[in-house]
């Protein structure tokens, strides 16, 4: 490990700290499975990971050097859960309402700020802004090919959803 990756992954992990529905649960390359912690911790929490690194060093020059590092940011949304008896021996599982709602009200201010920002964005240069979020996110299509304008219509996405999480 080097520390070009320590340092990103630990200003990463402050950077998260205390600012998402995770609250204080942001761990540093936690070590245990990520059931282990759902079943002791029953809340969202999130994973900061640095993976593959590569560097291009010639002689000496440590800090001038190009390089390629991978960063990892799991997250994930558990919620405690009842178990309440259902029949023929099943279970059904409830999930306390107030839950749904906060779930609801997010994902809605999320949908509602991309929407606002394709409505913008919808006569400028580029692809809309909901596409290039589906892309990098679902595709995990390369950007580097993106053009410029492109580039500046996803930077107005996630821009939109850093407000409506706080971030």
């Amino acid at each position: 490990m080097s520390l070009v990756a320590y340092a990103v992954r630990t200003t990463l992990w402050r950077a998260l700290l205390g600012k998402t529905y995770a609250q204080e649960r942001v761990y540093d390359s936690q070590v245990a499975s990520i059931d282990e912690l759902v079943r002791d911790q029953p809340a969202p929490f999130i994973i900061v990971v640095t993976d593959d690194e590569t560097s291009d060093v010639s002689g000496h020059d440590y800090i001038g050097a190009s390089r390629d590092l991978d960063v990892v940011i799991e997250i994930v949304l558990a919620i405690e859960l009842r178990r309440l008896g259902g029949s023929f021996g099943g279970s059904i599982v409830e999930i306390e309402p107030a839950v749904i709602e906060r779930l609801r009200s997010r994902f809605d201010a999320a949908t509602k700020a991309i929407d606002d920002c394709d409505r913008a964005y919808r006569m400028g240069p580029g692809r809309r802004p909901s596409l290039l979020l589906y892309r990098l996110v679902c595709v995990d299509e390369d950007t580097t090919l993106w053009s410029m304008s492109d580039i500046g219509n996803l930077r107005a996405a996630l821009n939109a959803l850093t407000r409506v999480f706080g971030c």
